[in-house]
């Protein structure tokens, strides 16, 4: 059988991949699961997400526990006699091999449309509206959708632009207080993206390190400065080299030493641009003590962790940053890590999200592969510079 990549006319097909996985698999019973998620990973057209979850243009199937797919089914199945446009079908729920299941469902809303997260896309005033009004129907039957807070679990259809809603395992009863305050915050997400889109919209065609550097690309070698001395050698290598900047890490000698160092290096090499890396510190801490160190003036803050949270509707680390950036008017360059080696891990699938959520609160976005010595992969480098657009930065550690 030959499956298109064209949208399914007749989940049959679908229904008669996961019914061929499973009665060919010799797996044990609760491993069966695993061909189900091979088969599907094989299938043409198929966008294979995180947590087991994959899409084909209007149809979304997950792989788990089958009493918590059975959760879904059942909410679905009670608001089905609304019509909610954000709201799915339910196609089939199959036993995977006990204790697991496969759920498919189907947004009848946009039929033949490819799904994609809602986080940093321009919305329809129209779509909003009508999720909202599925969320006023739920709340005058006294539920709410505890995920229906913000963007996150929100996916908008790339023809129609309509708006529907995932996870509905997570229906459950509300008071109106609860129902309001869920519209609030869908409201409040709203505008917010809105006002970051608009932001991201008017940035210069160029990053801001174009204009510190006067350069598209540029090379700032990091120096991990084992001793004074060694630290000093190293810097004349780098201006020699004909070098813009580079970064000191503490690592080798103590913060307070590093940021001596930094104020050395000022003194010796005035045009030099210098940033620090001070492991340890939480961005907004590092920020501050740099500042604090350096008489009110640091070139460039790069931190491991920037504490995107692609999933999260507020960004508590990166705005920490920010609030200090303001009070402290500082103008320096500011290179926060996202998806980096050793921290939180991003899944591939997540990277875009994570950029849009970056973008807003930094200068820079700097990554790397999994590991020293270790190459970052093409297609991450390309996910996460095409959803940051062309008015923020992009490094490679």
């Amino acid at each position: 059988m030959t499956v298109s990549t064209d949208p399914l006319t007749d989940p049959s097909e679908l229904l008669a991949l996961i019914q061929r996985a499973l009665a060919n698999s010799t797996r044990a019973e609760d491993s069966k699961f695993l061909d189900v998620v091979a088969a599907l990973e094989q299938m043409p057209g198929i966008e294979a997400l995180a947590r087991l979850c994959f899409r084909h243009h209007e149809y979304v199937i997950r792989v788990g526990m089958m009493a918590q797919l059975e959760l879904t089914v059942a909410a679905l199945q009670r608001v089905a006699p609304w019509a909610l446009v954000s709201a799915p079908e339910v196609v089939a729920c199959l036993p995977a091999g006990a204790p697991f299941g496969v759920l498919i469902t189907c947004y009848g809303a946009c039929p033949g449309e490819r799904l994609r997260s809602a986080v940093g896309q321009p919305l329809r005033d129209a779509a909003v509206q009508q999720l909202r009004q599925d969320l006023q129907t739920l709340a005058d039957h006294g539920l709410v959708h505890e995920y229906a807070r913000g963007l996150h679990h929100c996916l908008v259809s790339n023809v129609s632009g309509t708006l529907v809603l995932d996870d509905w395992q997570a229906l459950r009863q509300g008071s109106p207080a609860e129902a309001a305050e869920v519209l609030e915050r869908l409201d409040w997400a709203v505008t917010r993206q809105r006002q970051v889109l608009q932001r991201r919209a008017s940035l210069a065609a160029r990053p801001r390190t174009a204009e510190v550097f006067g350069a598209e690309r540029v090379l700032l070698p990091v120096v991990h400065p084992v001793s004074r001395q060694a630290a000093l050698d190293n810097v004349e290598l780098v201006v020699q080299a004909g070098c813009a900047g580079l970064f000191l890490v503490n690592q080798g000698m103590s913060q307070r030493d590093v940021l001596e160092l930094v104020m050395e290096i000022r003194s010796g090499y005035p045009s030099l641009w210098v940033g620090v890396n001070l492991l340890g510190l939480s961005p907004a801490a590092a920020l501050t003590t740099a500042l604090d160190a350096g008489e009110g003036r640091i070139d460039g803050l790069w931190t491991d962790d920037a504490g995107i949270d692609e999933w999260a509707t507020v960004q508590p680390a990166a705005e920490a940053l920010l609030k200090v950036r303001r009070s402290r008017s500082w103008q320096g360059l500011y290179f926060g890590g996202v998806a980096f080696k050793y921290q939180r891990r991003v899944h591939d699938a997540d990277l875009a999200a994570a950029a849009r959520c970056a973008a807003p609160l930094m200068d820079v976005v700097c990554t790397s592969g999994p590991g020293t010595g270790q190459a970052a992969a093409v297609e991450k480098l390309s996910a996460l510079r095409n959803a940051l657009g062309h008015g923020v930065g992009i490094a490679l550690a």
